[in-house]
């Protein structure tokens, strides 16, 4: 089996402020196999300069040379600074590449590069490099998202005028009635007329498709959520992921599939609004993690926010069963020191697994019973009496 397929310990990547590399965290609550070490190692980080081993409630007593077990394993796999948290010394005492710290925080502190007590104007030596800047309409996002779904819609009825010899009115009454009657946006519809094959001229549009259960979200929700709602979802996946950080702001987006682009689905809180036309920092981190691995940025700032530091961005990707990039839940935490405690780190690595996983489910089940049905109903429209 690809190691990129064993599943992983409890796991994080944080990226340093100001480009000084990513730090790989690993929250271990018990023994690790040697395939999931493999895993571990495969998944690290290209730039990563230091790999943080946080033993937690495991048993870290002395080994050969009076050396943890689980540590020797880590100097084995990663050659290279290795910080560790939690290990009862017994007698032990790290030397050369291996070091100590309290927590997650405080091996952050010792790799960080020395911070700045001002903030440098903008333009200046030293100064971070503007996102962009300037403040967002609200009706500016109103209007790229209507002009967004126009285009798909408008594409839509392209592909059925011409696949099903009908007029622009009754591709567009086909589309609105089949989302309606499946519980889609209008836009997701019309985005998977455009994209997915023409049905065969005879037989099923899909065959040997299997009927699957909706797969579970872990989203802690009290109240009840339709899980064949496809904003419903995302929308409590968002908020799962703020209640696990304490975040006040967060949005998930998804991949355009005319576009490739990442469109905003689900957002909370004001300022997450500026994200709706603007690339959020950190972006290649979260989007080159492994899946389910949370990414932590720190000393982030919102396009068109006034400070540039003091604001930390966790972001967990979504992809599916084959490891293709679906999308992406960030949050936006006030403070530059924002890491994840080991039960948020386990939360948004679950809550990324899980609400990929539905939104695979959801491609195959609702979207393509929404397709089978549309073909249906056009194919007796143009049928005649």
């Amino acid at each position: 089996m690809s190691p990129h397929r064993i599943p992983l310990p409890c796991a994080q990547v944080v990226l340093l402020p100001e480009g000084a590399g990513a730090l790989w965290v690993l929250h271990l609550a018990g023994p690790v196999s040697a395939p999931e070490w493999e895993a571990v190692a495969a998944s690290r980080p290209g730039d990563c300069v230091a790999v943080v081993l946080d033993l937690g409630g495991t048993a870290a007593g002395p080994g050969a040379a009076g050396v943890p077990p689980v540590v020797a394993t880590a100097l084995d796999r990663f050659p290279g600074r290795l910080i560790v948290i939690g290990a009862r010394p017994d007698g032990w005492r790290p030397a050369g590449t291996v070091s100590t710290a309290a927590s997650v925080a405080d091996a952050v502190d010792r790799c960080r590069r020395p911070r700045c007590t001002h903030r440098p104007p903008p333009g200046s030596p030293g100064a971070p490099a503007p996102l962009e800047s300037g403040a967002v309409d609200g009706p500016l996002h109103h209007l790229v998202r209507k002009m967004r779904a126009r285009t798909a819609v408008a594409q839509a009825q392209g592909v059925l005028q011409g696949r099903y010899a009908i007029g622009a009115a009754d591709a567009l009454e086909l589309l609105k009635t089949v989302a309606q009657r499946h519980n889609l946006k209008l836009r997701h519809l019309a985005s998977a007329v455009v994209v997915v094959k023409a049905p065969p001229p005879h037989g099923p549009w899909f065959p040997g498709r299997g009927r699957r259960p909706t797969p579970p979200v872990p989203l802690g929700e009290r109240r009840a959520v339709a899980l064949t709602n496809h904003t419903e979802v995302l929308s409590a996946s968002l908020r799962r992921a703020a209640e696990l950080t304490d975040a006040p702001t967060g949005l998930v987006r998804l991949v355009d599939p005319l576009t490739g682009g990442l469109v905003v689905e689900a957002h909370l809180g004001d300022e997450s609004a500026a994200l709706e036309i603007r690339r959020p920092p950190g972006e290649d981190g979260v989007r080159a993690a492994r899946p389910g691995v949370p990414v932590t940025v720190l000393d982030t700032a919102l396009p068109g926010a006034e400070a540039p530091w003091g604001r930390t961005r966790h972001g967990v990707a979504l992809v599916d069963g084959g490891g293709r990039f679906l999308g992406d839940v960030s949050v936006f935490r006030p403070g530059p020191h924002g890491v994840l405690a080991a039960p948020a780190a386990r939360g948004l690595c679950a809550l990324g697994r899980g609400t990929g996983a539905w939104l695979t489910w959801h491609h195959r089940t609702v979207v393509l019973d929404a397709l089978e049905g549309l073909h249906a109903r056009a194919v007796a429209l143009t049928a005649g009496p």
